[in-house]
C-alpha cells in the first residue's frame, strides 16, 4: 500500500496538438484533473536515456499515486504547491499503486 502523508496537490492535464492555418503547431491544454501525489526525487543511477529525457537527472521526479488516478504518458502533471510543471515520461502501475517518472516542463497553461 501507498504511503500518502507526503501527497501535495496536482493538476494533470491532457496536450492536444494542432497545425494552424499558418502550419504552426499549436497545443491546447485539457480542463485540469484535481488529484493528490507523492512527488519525490530519483535515486541511485536512473537511465534517462530509456525515457526519452534530457534534462539534468537531479531534476528528474517520481510520483506515486492511486489507482484510480488518471495518468499516462505525454500529459502535463503541475506541482500546485510549487508551481512547476512535468511532463511524464514513464509510466508503471503496481499492484497498490501507479510509479510515474516526471521531467521538468517549460511551459505556460493558460
Amino acid at each position: 500500500m501507498r504511503i500518502k502523508k507526503n501527497d501535495v496537490p496536482i493538476e494533470i492535464y491532457t496536450i492536444t496538438k494542432a497545425i494552424n492555418a499558418e502550419g504552426f503547431v499549436t497545443e491546447t491544454y485539457s480542463v485540469p484533473l484535481s488529484e493528490t501525489a507523492d512527488i519525490q526525487p530519483t535515486g541511485g543511477k536512473f537511465v534517462q536515456a530509456d525515457y526519452g529525457i534530457n534534462s539534468n537527472p537531479s531534476m528528474v521526479k517520481l510520483m506515486f499515486c492511486d489507482l484510480d488516478t488518471s495518468v499516462q504518458i505525454g500529459q502535463v502533471v503541475q506541482d500546485v504547491v510549487t508551481g512547476i510543471n512535468y511532463m511524464i515520461k514513464g509510466l508503471h502501475v503496481w499492484y497498490s499503486h501507479k510509479e510515474c517518472i516526471l521531467e521538468p516542463y517549460e511551459v505556460t497553461i493558460v
